[in-house]
């Protein structure tokens, strides 16, 4: 499986939300033993997310909060090994690292989908 990064220009109009239908406790909760398990990643949310001009349509989306020196090569390539573990067959699941002072990171926190 290959992991597709969102990459969001600055200034990018982004709506950030709890899911009004979140997937299966029992896969977010898979994807959360999942993150926890990688070095660099302090925090993981699974908000739905929609960025203009980015993205096609609203989504769920994986969104890592990453310490400054966090490898962002080596957390994609577990991803890539881990999620297709934990993920049905043809869902597809955005990911958006980011680090933890990034400017949308409070807002992702305030949706409540920690995992």
């Amino acid at each position: 499986m290959a992991i597709q990064t969102l990459n969001i220009p600055g200034g990018t109009a982004v709506l950030i939300g709890a899911p009004a239908c979140p997937m299966d406790g029992r896969i977010s909760t898979a994807i959360g033993r999942l993150t926890a398990s990688i070095e660099g990643v302090v925090e993981a949310y699974l908000p739905q997310m929609y960025a203009v001009k980015v993205m096609e349509e609203p989504a769920q989306v994986l969104v890592l909060l990453l310490r400054r020196d966090a490898d962002l090569g080596k957390v994609a390539d577990q991803l890539a090994v881990g999620l297709p573990q934990v993920l049905p067959k043809g869902v597809k699941l955005d990911v958006w690292p980011i680090q933890t002072t990034h400017p949308l990171a409070d807002e992702v926190r305030r949706t409540g989908c920690m995992i």
